[in-house]
């Protein structure tokens, strides 16, 4: 988890609320994007844990995101590359929705029924025997892994 936190469950602990507040930005940022701005009370909420550590007996303190941090966190929402989602999609072929995009990737939902049809195609282009340029390979590959790393995580 870095300098910062250790994992407890589902629950991050810091030692500081400084650091729990930091945690809570960067880990909206992760679910909603680098542009978004997260904001105590709408976005995340800070909780002393009640129990004293060191010899000072300062509390620990967890985060926890609520609203559409929450929402994009625990949605099944997975970030993938931009280049094999457009080529997909200049084939026209069924392409799940976007659900966000940034310079490089896009979000999708785990859950679009459109995702078979994608995945299948990215396993044609993964496998060795493609004969394709070896950016669209590799960025097939890199798409399987990221809905794979999504359904293993929970995503």
């Amino acid at each position: 988890m870095g300098v910062y936190g250790r994992r407890m469950g589902n629950e991050h602990l810091y030692a500081t609320r400084s650091a729990a507040v930091r945690g809570a930005r960067q880990a909206a940022k992760r679910a909603l994007g680098r542009s978004f701005c997260a904001y105590e009370g709408p976005d995340y909420e800070i909780h002393p844990d009640g129990r004293e550590v060191g010899y000072l007996g300062n509390d620990r303190f967890f985060y926890r995101l609520r609203g559409p941090a929450l929402e994009a966190a625990s949605a099944g929402v997975v970030k993938v590359p931009m280049t094999f989602l457009d080529d997909h999609s200049e084939r026209d072929l069924p392409t799940p929705a976007i659900v966000r995009k940034t310079r490089s990737h896009y979000f999708i939902s785990l859950a679009d029924p459109e995702l078979a049809e994608l995945v299948d195609d990215a396993r044609h282009y993964a496998t060795d025997g493609c004969d394709c340029e070896t950016g669209l390979k590799l960025a097939a590959r890199a798409l399987l892994a990221a809905i794979d790393k999504g359904h293993t995580h929970g995503a």
